[in-house]
């Protein structure tokens, strides 16, 4: 594959053939494009699944001028389809079809469903900010246009991942239950993103009490029993002692009900809020966590008062307030979570990294719920993964991809065909580094200029940025920086680690253990003197998690 437009300039920096002759022959006239293409796989393939989840893959192609998208054994597919929330709008108008939403459109705003006032926001945005016919265009996330496409992308997760009754529809269409059947809706899609099935329990089933429905994690098959609770106010509390009083009392009364419900595998209960914040400023966490979290001990004890204990379950609090601020891009969303009953799963856990590695062992698979739901909160621009920045790229410069073949000037300032080998970006001098490599093995660093709409798809995905993987950043925190040791030293030998640790005056004591175990404590050496630079030059004590 030859890209060679010349839509923007390429100025050659440092010119120097840093490989030349060391590079083999045989190694030079091996089929280097078969390795570039495993990687580009890869880098796709991670790049998807950074932005649509662990659940089955959009199933899309472009066929005769056509959008096609395939959900079972149902293919859809129209011309107008030029980004995935393009094909998220006709799936909320197909499943409530045009007569019911007509009829609702021709209502006053106050009288209208939420379904179709936010349709109605959603398209007058979308009005506003349209340019030419066919051509792709941003616009702001306001309450009402994420409302509108994230309910279409969970009835979308769930036809396409699981099962879609007709129940819920309608459910949906009642206003008394509108708000209880989205909650359970979005924490569906969120276990569909984090790699679980999900399966509805029948709701028309009155001989015994049940919970909404089961998550089962493919990789590990532990299922949870999950149940979904939503609070409809009368008034929205607000941030005084009294709306905290009112969070207090709401929860422990949801949770309380909801541990009432049968269960046949490890619970998860979901608490939904539904109430407006805006904007918030609580740099540690939402105004009402500490009443949340204090709710879940007072329902304990409402439990304990009947002469039982509460059952063991995980509990996520959580506020998505998108639809009472419909106009408004600042609506703050907030989840907290803590555990109830014989569980060791308890908010703000702090421990030695051992500790915590251990813990994490435990809730292996919750944890794989709930950093999906914090890595998986956007909906995806696209239908294959790609930036939904770079959609429109007319008249630029072609995108730097590892492993293409691009023209660039040589140290005589010529310009030649080369392949691009590395390259790194620096967003905030807008430009990226390129290390040419031409037929010879002479190698060329030059850099290009980075545009907007590349810095943005490069904040957002920066380990696949140039078509491959190639992790970018610093680390995040103790537990990544002990995985990253881990990597090294999992499989040194036992003689070797005690090598490393022979200052310790516990050696002998260390030399009883087995392999795995003296890697852990010495991995857990190096994060801790890790934290203890970090904290000497800041000032501060950082060697807990």
């Amino acid at each position: 594959m030859v890209k060679s437009g010349k839509g923007g300039p390429i100025d050659c920096a440092v010119r120097d053939a840093i490989a030349g002759s060391a590079i083999p022959p045989a190694a030079r006239a091996a089929p280097q494009w078969v390795e570039t293409m495993r990687r580009r796989v890869e880098a796709e393939e991670q790049q998807r699944t950074a932005q649509q989840g662990l659940g089955k893959p959009i199933s899309s192609a472009e066929v005769a001028g056509h959008r096609v998208v395939a959900i079972g054994n149902t293919v859809h597919f129209s011309k107008g389809w030029r980004t995935f929330p393009d094909f998220l709008s006709y799936m909320v108008g197909r499943f409530f079809g045009g007569e019911w939403g007509n009829a609702e459109l021709r209502k006053s705003e106050e009288e209208m469903h939420p379904i179709a006032l936010w349709y109605r926001r959603n398209a007058l945005l979308q009005a506003k900010h349209a340019g030419k016919p066919g051509e792709v265009f941003s616009t702001p996330e306001t309450g009402a246009a994420r409302a509108f496409l994230e309910l279409g992308y969970n009835l979308y997760l769930l036809e396409h991942n699981a099962e879609l009754q007709q129940r819920l529809i309608n459910r949906l269409k009642q206003r008394d239950q509108f708000l209880g059947v989205l909650s359970e809706l979005r924490v569906a899609g969120f276990f569909v993103r984090a790699g679980f099935s999900v399966k509805f329990h029948d709701e028309t089933d009155r001989t015994t009490s049940h919970c909404e429905y089961d998550g089962r994690r493919i990789e590990t098959g532990k299922t949870f029993s999950v149940e979904v609770k939503t609070r409809h106010w009368t008034a929205f509390p607000k941030n005084d002692a009294e709306g905290r009083r009112a969070i207090r009392g709401a929860v422990a009364d949801l949770l309380f009900r909801a541990l009432k419900k049968h269960a046949d595998a490890e619970r998860i209960v979901f608490v939904e809020l539904a109430m407006p914040d805006e904007d918030s400023t609580q740099s540690e966490g939402p105004w009402w966590r500490d009443a949340a979290m204090d709710a879940i001990r007072a329902a304990a004890e409402r439990i304990r008062a009947q002469g039982r204990e509460p059952p063991s379950a995980t509990v996520v609090v959580s506020n998505f307030p998108y639809h009472y601020h419909l106009e408004s891009t600042r609506a703050v969303v907030s989840l907290a979570v803590d555990g109830i009953g014989p569980t060791d799963f308890r908010a703000g856990l702090h421990g030695t990294v051992r500790e915590a590695l251990h813990f994490r062992e435990r809730h292996v698979d919750f944890l794989a719920l709930w950093n999906s739901i914090e890595a998986h909160r956007n909906i995806p621009a696209t239908f294959d993964g790609s930036s939904g920045h770079l959609l429109s790229v007319d008249g630029q410069a072609p995108r730097l991809l590892v492993g293409e073949r691009y023209e660039v000037p040589d140290a005589d300032g010529a310009t030649v065909l080369a392949t691009l080998v590395d390259a790194i970006a620096v967003p905030t001098e807008r430009r990226m580094y390129g290390i040419y490599q031409k037929a010879s093995g002479e190698q060329i660093i030059c850099h290009v200029p980075m545009t907007d709409a590349e810095a943005k798809a490069y904040a957002e995905q920066p380990d696949t940025f140039f078509g491959v993987v190639k992790k970018q950043g610093s680390l995040k925190g103790p537990l990544e920086l002990y995985d990253f040791f881990w990597e090294s030293y999992r499989n040194t030998p036992k003689e070797r680690l005690l090598e490393f640790m022979a200052p310790r005056p516990d050696l002998p004591a260390l030399s009883a253990l087995p392999q795995q175990e003296l890697a852990e404590i010495y991995c857990e050496g190096l994060v801790h003197g890790v934290l203890a630079q970090q904290a000497a030059r800041t000032g501060g004590n950082s060697t807990r998690t």
